[in-house]
């Protein structure tokens, strides 16, 4: 049996339909379908987690991104290239915007659903 995959977020904030993360490497190009966990910090419960799964994956040089391939990421700070490269920098010791990263396009499974 697979181990399903956490994907940790510092702001987890989220639209109900489609949402983008952008993570540095390659590890999350993981291609359409694939089930993941999100924990949910503001839970009462410490173990809570929400269910996610990957609409498509794509990885690339963050230097090629433009600001509308951003529209959907679940951060607002992160919808333009110069706000996401940033939050990288927070996120990733090091980061450098000539690096290759993977969009992460998922949706969520609410509460109760």
């Amino acid at each position: 049996m697979n181990e399903i995959l956490t994907m940790k977020f510092k702001n987890p904030v989220f639209f109900s339909g489609v949402n983008l993360t952008v993570r540095r490497g390659t590890k999350w190009d993981v291609g359409e379908g694939v089930e993941f966990q999100i924990p949910i910090p503001w839970s009462d419960d410490p173990m809570e987690t929400r269910k996610a799964k990957t609409v498509r994956t794509q990885a690339m040089v963050f230097q090629s991104l433009v600001d509308m391939d951003l529209s959907l990421e679940h951060e607002s700070e992160g919808r333009t290239y110069r706000g996401l490269c940033s939050r990288m920098i927070e996120c990733y010791p090091n980061f450098d915007d000539r690096e290759v990263v993977t969009l992460v396009f998922f949706t969520i499974e609410r509460r109760g659903g």
